[in-house]
């Protein structure tokens, strides 16, 4: 799920519940406002953590790999 899903999800439901005639006071927009900005930014920080981790899973793998190739590399020039 994107941010921009998250944003456009958020702005139809405001539009359907207008349109069904429930109006939302100052306070229950904000309140709405607030849970949304949360979890755009727990969806952001998820996000931020997956590419953390892909990061350095990839690294890891790729560490073990080249040191194979030199140890492979440094017996055979022995």
């Amino acid at each position: 799920m994107s941010l921009k899903t998250i944003r456009d999800s958020y702005e139809k439901l405001l539009a359907t519940l207008n349109e069904a005639g429930i109006k939302l006071d100052a306070s229950q927009k904000s309140g709405l406002d607030g849970f949304i900005l949360s979890l755009e930014e727990s969806v952001s920080s998820q996000r931020q953590k997956a590419i953390r981790m892909a990061k350095e899973a990839t690294e890891q793998k790729m560490e073990k790999e080249y040191k194979e190739v030199f140890e492979s590399i440094m017996k055979h020039t022995q």
